[in-house]
């Protein structure tokens, strides 16, 4: 079962057990007893040491400041209905996830009401339904919605519904909304302080000097409501500054440590396109809202307000460090790509068949969402953050696969055919090794190599081999596993190196506990296509990049082979 108040949901939530419930703001002592008990994250991230002596949270407190009524709520019933009131026994969990499905009926509600001024009720629908189903927003409204994301869209959707309000008729109820819904942005994601270009350049025709003086003269007829927006915004924003001063002495503390932004090196590639968590990749009937500004320009719909706030808000996600967090640091901006996206569907609907041929792509990439959300949570076929473009080929669609095909995580190819001309190139029982005979390691009874905490690697073998030799090598031997490694990184690798005299030309490794559950005993193996580069040797050994665990080798075999 998948928990509420883990990971980083945990982080944004922990400001309000501490500060409401232990009345430990600074030392948040209480943390270890609610991590044994919860299993919150494996050790404690949710916040740091700071120099001063206290603790910091990392992440800032704009979703607490959302789950303070929920989480109220949640601790007056506790009690009352037999449970703990700790902040995370289920009625703290559940009110939450409630709360974000509150969020996500505001957003959709917000969402059309903004679009219907300008897009038929029908192509209104059409958006809805596509964000609802086709797109990861369905994961963070439905299922991880407690994540920022979710809340993000829902104000984003108010701002942009009171901005367009505003310009139509200025009010000072309009303003100090759109105040607060720039000061909850930037106090729950710091970055999003650019959704302000939302409101101080909707409806402008162009960034031309008569424009931008004609906004600087809509501006200086309402100051005052300029002013109470941005004197909302900044009270609100500077709750964190506040946290920071009560609990360090300093007004701003970065609280990410290692990580950072490569502004001048955004990965824009990766994090658009990469078979491991890229935006388009697994989500790309976004495509079509990207498209649909060439139509936006064309319609003169608020076209410069929007496209710069995607522009800027697409560089700041692709040039954060960890750029495979995916593709749901996007949903913040789709109610802006909703005009884009509304008015490419709006020009398409015009003709029948380019409308049924749209129509038909849209559905298919809702089967592909749903099938992917369904994957994530339930199914047993993908790791989204170790994805490989070619184990994403192979399963994609799919509900069943062979195990074997996880090897395409670590490695290209797999052999699915028949083989022929099978050769051994070498073999090794380790029975009379005598180092390993007195380290007293058995397989079956008999001496055996193996990996364990402070043995990093086995015995490298090497052997003559030249390219144009065969098709095919095949590395194998038996394992056993006295325990299953479960960190990723820690897993032992059966690795394999082909070489042309000391220079490497080509190496390949699958990790063996993919494969391997406490007390198993398999045959594993891994197959290299050889390339068509020069090579003259292979060498082939087990890797143990930090496993504490024991894993026994035997019977290591070298064949090379053709395909049938």
């Amino acid at each position: 079962m998948e928990s509420t108040l883990s990971w980083d949901v945990s982080g944004y939530y922990w400001y309000l057990p501490a500060a409401f419930i232990y009345k430990d703001i600074k030392q948040v002592a209480f943390s270890q007893d609610i991590l044994k008990k919860y299993q919150c994250t494996p050790d404690f991230q949710q916040a740091f040491l700071h120099p001063s002596g206290n603790y910091v949270m990392k992440y800032s407190s704009g979703m607490a400041l959302q789950y303070l009524p929920f989480f109220a709520v949640a601790h007056a019933v506790a009690a009352p209905l037999g449970f703990e009131a700790d902040g995370f026994s289920k009625p703290y969990q559940l009110a939450i996830q409630i709360g974000g499905l509150l969020m996500c009926l505001l957003g959709l509600i917000f969402l059309r009401k903004m679009l219907l001024p300008y897009f038929s009720d029908k192509v209104v629908s059409i958006v809805i339904l596509c964000y609802a189903f086709a797109t990861n927003y369905l994961n963070y409204a439905a299922i991880d919605n407690a994540l920022t994301h979710n809340w993000l869209f829902a104000w984003y959707t108010i701002l942009i519904f009171l901005t367009d309000r505003f310009y139509k008729k200025p009010g000072l109820l309009k303003s100090l909304g759109i105040g607060v819904a720039v000061g909850i942005c930037t106090l729950t994601r710091p970055t999003d302080i650019i959704s302000v270009l939302i409101p101080l350049l909707w409806a402008m025709p162009s960034l031309r000097p008569a424009a931008i003086r004609e906004r600087g003269r809509f501006i200086g007829q309402h100051i005052s409501l300029y002013l109470a927006a941005a004197i909302a915004s900044v009270l609100i924003a500077s709750i964190q500054l506040f946290y920071w001063k009560y609990v360090t002495g300093h007004w701003f503390v970065y609280s990410y440590g290692e990580q950072s932004f490569k502004w001048l090196k955004p990965h824009f590639y990766l994090y658009m396109f990469s078979a491991r968590t890229g935006w388009l990749v697994y989500t790309p009937i976004m495509i079509f809202a990207l498209i649909g500004l060439v139509t936006l320009y064309k319609r003169k719909l608020h076209f410069w307000a929007l496209f710069l706030f995607i522009l800027i808000n697409t560089y700041i996600v692709t040039a954060w460090d960890i750029w495979w967090y995916g593709g749901r640091a996007m949903i913040q901006s789709y109610p802006a790509l909703a005009f884009p996206f509304a008015a490419l569907i709006a020009a398409t609907d015009t003709h029948k068949i380019r409308r049924m041929l749209l129509y038909g792509v849209f559905a298919l990439f809702a089967y592909y969402n749903i099938w992917w959300t369904h994957q994530i949570h339930r199914g047993q076929l993908v790791d989204p953050y170790n994805m490989t473009r070619a184990y994403f080929w192979a399963v994609v669609g799919r509900f069943k696969v062979p195990e074997e095909t996880k090897k395409l995580y670590d490695t290209r190819h797999i052999f699915t055919g028949v083989r022929k001309d099978v050769q051994e190139l070498y073999f090794n029982n380790f029975d009379s090794d005598t180092s390993l005979i007195k380290s007293g390691k058995r397989f079956n009874g008999t001496p055996c190599e193996y990996v364990t905490k402070g043995r990093e690697f086995t015995q490298v073998a090497t052997v003559p081999l030249q390219n144009g030799a065969a098709q095919w090598l095949r590395v194998s031997a038996d394992f056993k596993c006295e325990f299953k490694e479960w960190e990723l990184f820690s897993m032992p690798q059966l690795i394999v190196r082909l070489k042309n005299d000391d220079k490497e030309v080509k190496g390949y490794a699958i990790r063996l506990h993919r494969f391997l559950d406490t007390g198993d005993t398999k045959n594993l193996y891994i197959d290299v296509k050889l390339p068509n580069k020069p090579f003259n040797s292979v060498s082939f050994c087990v890797w143990n990049p930090g496993s504490a665990q024991d894993l026994q080798i035997d019977n290591m075999r070298a064949e090379i082979y053709n395909e049938e």
